[in-house]
């Protein structure tokens, strides 16, 4: 067990009626925690990608792209290695999912991941085009399929579509650059902005207060 110490990651930001204490106590019994995509594991903005000049604008669909860290990628892995479910979950679909979808492939198919190793990670889940009240309603299947109680969900968000599936979870978190109202429904903040490592400071926080050393776990 790795001693828990106040300097080796980030401090809790509570802003909630949740202390760090409780907190804490909630984040050793979490076993589920649910994503949403933009603005969480990217800085929410698209960008859009015209053809050339002499392109044939009347036949061409414009392209978009989507940025995200690899360093929230690690953590979706230390999350999984430390055995609690990941599930991202997004309105978007078609193109502008697909940033998700691949990748969700690609942590499915890592070889810690099942069925690659026997006893290896659970795989990430991933739904789309769901609206907010969809989430919800999505979720609380999702945790009852899984024996789960709300309480041992945590779920992070950005803005107001994510806020009724926020109210019925354990634990609920928003990046430091999420709209402005959601300082007032959240349990905790990052000092990460969403798609700049705000995923990986959860799983690090996570990972330091269930005792679950990084470093000697391939991730």
């Amino acid at each position: 067990m790795m001693q828990v110490n106040e300097t080796t990651y980030n401090l809790w930001n509570c802003i909630g009626n949740k202390t760090r204490t409780e907190v804490e106590d909630i984040v050793r019994r979490i076993k589920l925690i649910v994503f949403d995509v933009d603005g969480v594991f990217t800085d929410n903005t698209t960008t859009h990608i015209e053809g050339p000049p002499d392109f044939d604008f009347k036949n061409h669909t414009t392209s978009t792209e989507k940025t995200r860290s690899y360093y929230d990628g690690t953590g979706v892995s230390i999350i999984r290695a430390i055995g609690i479910r990941v599930v991202l979950i997004t309105g978007s679909t078609g193109e502008s999912s697909g940033m998700a979808f691949d990748m969700v492939s690609k942590w499915n198919s890592l070889p810690e991941s099942k069925p690659n190793k026997k006893n290896g990670w659970e795989p990430v889940l991933l739904c789309l085009g769901k609206n907010a009240e969809q989430k919800t309603t999505t979720i609380m299947e999702w945790i009852e399929s899984m024996n789960i109680l709300p309480e041992e969900c945590a779920v992070m968000g950005n803005d107001i579509v994510d806020v009724e599936m926020m109210k019925i979870a354990g634990l609920s978190i928003i990046p430091a650059d999420a709209a402005q109202i959601m300082f007032k429904i959240a349990d905790v903040y990052t000092n990460k902005k969403g798609g700049y490592g705000a995923v990986r400071e959860i799983a690090d926080n996570f990972a330091t207060v269930r005792g679950f050393d990084v470093l000697s776990t391939h991730v």
